[in-house]
């Protein structure tokens, strides 16, 4: 098999590092690969270091993202996307690594009847590459609720991803994280056959300072998982057609509504914490949901006093 992969990369700001990640694609094994490195607007060294260590590998090329697709990762993806002429696409990190044997054994597990294939991944901190931690442990588990909860988390890159099936699915670009997970939800939902590669074929870089870090510290983030959960209430309502997982699912999003509600409360923004109790509502499927959100109203006035929203922990041990 000999198909043919195209690999998308946006990339910003990354001079020190995406020479790293374009040299591990550079040693894969399998050899028949388009790929895209995006620009996002570098202001530094980027595109010129790009240009360089690719300049003798005519199946790379360095991309600016136009301006008619939005800024960010996501309108990168996308731009990306609509250029592929690959049969399967593969997303990746400008600061992550594959393994050597990354694209082969993805290409190797898809069968007549598989429609999705998914590797492992390995952490590593900064620079460290010498010392690996935190392998996941990706299932072919069909549970959404799993996926939203993030006990199955495929991470961006662990999937490779027929064309056929993206279709003309795209990345929402008016949310700024989970954009990912959403996008693999919207696809995931589409396959029933899913291979798993019980292996770590991509090492993930973690940085001191990630955006996940800061969602609990900053308001705009907060207001973008409401967002990010809504969207993802419309992918059940439209995809999913098991209602005991769309139940389960549902609940998933409740509990993190009424996270995010309480650490809405403590802030005092009661204008997006009037929409996340919209959303609470919504998300309920039993007089039991509806009960849990009737008493959480009832004793918001406890962070509202306070400034301490120490009811959360409680609501996250509540199974």
């Amino acid at each position: 098999m000999n198909k043919k992969i195209t690999i998308i990369i946006p990339v910003y700001n990354r001079e020190s590092l995406v020479p790293f990640t374009i040299e591990s694609i550079q040693n894969q094994s399998y050899r028949n690969f388009e790929c895209f490195l995006i620009d996002d607007g570098s202001d530094d060294n980027t595109i010129t270091i790009m240009r360089d260590v690719i300049k003798d590998d005519a199946r790379f090329t360095v991309l600016i993202r136009p301006e008619n697709y939005i800024k960010g990762p996501a309108g990168c993806r996308n731009y990306g996307l609509d250029l592929a002429q690959g049969e399967y696409i593969q997303f990746f990190d400008s600061d992550d690594l594959m393994d050597s044997e990354h694209l082969q054994m993805k290409v190797n597990a898809y069968h007549i009847d598989t429609d999705l294939v998914v590797c492992q991944l390995i952490e590593f901190k900064n620079s460290d590459i010498d010392n690996l931690y935190g392998r996941s442990s990706i299932d072919d588990e069909n549970d959404l609720s799993r996926h939203i909860t993030g006990e199955i988390n495929y991470y961006l890159p662990g999937p490779m991803w027929k064309r056929d099936v993206i279709g003309k699915d795209r990345f929402l670009t008016d949310i700024k994280i989970y954009e990912d997970l959403l996008f693999n939800l919207i696809n995931r939902v589409k396959c029933k056959h899913v291979t798993v590669i019980d292996k770590a074929l991509i090492y993930y870089r973690r940085h001191d300072e990630t955006t996940t870090a800061k969602i609990n510290q900053d308001m705009v983030l907060l207001n973008q998982k409401r967002l990010a959960w809504d969207n993802i209430y419309k992918v059940l309502l439209g995809e999913v057609k098991d209602k005991n997982q769309r139940s389960s699912a549902k609940y998933a999003l409740l509990r993190y509504s009424c996270l995010n509600f309480y650490y809405l409360l403590c802030q005092r923004s009661f204008v997006t914490s009037g929409r996340q109790v919209v959303a609470m509502f919504k998300y309920s499927s039993s007089l039991k949901d509806l009960f849990t959100v009737t008493k959480l109203l009832l004793l918001s006035v406890v962070p509202l006093l306070t400034s301490k929203g120490y009811l959360v922990y409680k609501l996250k041990n509540e199974k």
